[in-house]
C-alpha cells in the first residue's frame, strides 16, 4: 500500500481477521512499507511484532523497508539493527546491505549538515559491500 492508502490497508487486514480468513505476509508488508515511507518507524516496527504474533515470518523486504527508511532519516544505528535482524534470521540478503548502504550514502551526501568526513565514510562502506 502506498503511504496515502495506509488507512485502507489497515481496514483490509482487520476485515480479513473479522471474516476469520487467515492473514498473509504480504498484507503486513504493505503496512510496513506504508508506515516506513511516511517515516512512522515505531508503527512499522509494530507491524513486525504483529506478524510474529500471527505466526508470519518477516521477509527480507520487511526489514529492507525499515532499514532504508531509517537510513533516509539519517539513523544509521537503526538501519544497521534492521539489517542485522534480517541476517540473524538467515534471510537471503545479497542486495540488501548494498541497497541500504547506497540509500544511506545518498542521504548523507545530499544532507546539508553532512561533513566531508561523514560522506567519505559512507562511500568507503558502500565500496566494501
Amino acid at each position: 500500500a502506498k503511504a496515502g492508502e495506509l488507512d485502507e490497508a489497515k481496514k483490509w487486514i482487520q476485515r480479513t481477521r473479522d471474516a476469520g480468513v487467515p492473514t498473509v505476509t504480504n498484507m503486513f508488508n504493505s503496512l510496513i512499507f506504508a508506515y516506513a515511507s511516511r517515516g512512522q518507524m515505531k508503527e512499522a516496527a509494530g507491524v513486525i511484532r504483529e506478524m510474529l504474533q500471527e505466526g508470519h515470518d518477516p521477509e527480507v523486504s520487511s526489514f529492507a523497508a525499515l532499514a532504508v527508511a531509517a537510513a533516509q532519516e539519517g539513523d544509521d544505528e537503526a538501519a544497521e539493527r534492521w539489517m542485522q535482524q534480517a541476517r540473524d534470521r538467515k534471510l537471503e540478503c545479497d542486495n540488501f546491505d548494498a541497497e541500504v548502504s547506497t540509500q544511506a550514502a545518498y542521504t548523507r551526501l545530499a544532507s546539508a549538515s553532512s561533513t566531508p568526513e561523514a560522506a567519505e565514510s559512507w562511500l568507503r562502506r558502500l565500496q566494501e559491500t
